[in-house]
């Protein structure tokens, strides 16, 4: 799967992983829960949004969705429709063999891309954390 489908266009310049799914998925979450929130409680871990992180929401987002940037319905997770793939919800277990190796592709992509300038990259996470935390 490309990554690109992560990238959000601003002002004619494509900024990989500042598309809106990643903050509104990492927002649900782990910072959805006001003071109590995982984020909040366990900063360390969130502060900045670390690439491991933005590599589990890469993985579990579907290859398959049309990110459009003006239709947030358009987003789906693909675990979840999986659950209703046959019409009638049917719970499933995550199956880490299944994912594993997607997230570790994700996440040399993801190391990589920040490999290309650390520091832009820091920054855009840190933004992430400082805007969830803010509306938290």
């Amino acid at each position: 799967m490309s990554l690109t489908i992560f990238q959000q266009i601003v002002k004619g310049v494509p900024r990989l992983f500042e598309h809106r799914i990643i903050r509104t998925v990492v927002s649900d979450m782990w910072f959805s829960d006001g003071p109590e929130s995982y984020g909040v409680k366990y900063a360390e871990y969130f502060n900045p949004i670390s690439l491991s992180t933005i590599s589990l929401v890469t993985t579990m987002v579907s290859s398959e969705c049309p990110f459009d940037t003006r239709y947030s319905h358009s987003t789906k997770i693909e675990f979840c429709l999986n659950e209703w793939k046959t019409g009638i919800f049917v719970r499933q277990n995550l199956h880490e063999p299944s994912l594993k190796e997607k997230f570790s592709g994700h996440l040399k992509d993801v190391i990589k891309w920040d490999g290309l300038a650390p520091d832009v990259t820091k920054n855009i996470r840190q933004k992430i954390y400082d805007d969830l935390r803010y509306i938290t």
